[in-house]
């Protein structure tokens, strides 16, 4: 399961587990979380969409042939940050 073209989850996806094989492909990374939770199929997600279903096991890692560090970022305007600076920071702690 899979994200739009374009979208930085999409291309880790494609670069870490290639292009083949059948794909389904959903707007949200909290769909697809919701989708493979129900079991019929895998992902690539972000730590922070999955790590609650990974302490509790309602979702199970499986590791990598090879492991590759992925270094995502995110960026805004500076005249719109607001507080989403402080919260994401937060959230990374």
């Amino acid at each position: 399961m899979v994200t739009p073209d374009g979208c930085s989850f999409r291309m880790a996806a494609d670069r870490l587990l290639g292009t083949g094989g059948r794909r389904l492909e959903f707007d949200s990374v909290s769909t697809i979380r919701s989708w493979v939770a129900q079991g019929p199929g895998v992902a690539l997600l972000p730590d922070f969409a999955v790590g609650g279903d990974l302490a509790d096991g309602t979702l199970v890692a499986q590791p990598l042939a090879e492991r590759t560090e992925l270094a995502l970022r995110v960026v805004w305007r500076t005249d719109r940050e607001d507080d989403l600076r402080e919260v994401l920071y937060a959230m990374a702690a």
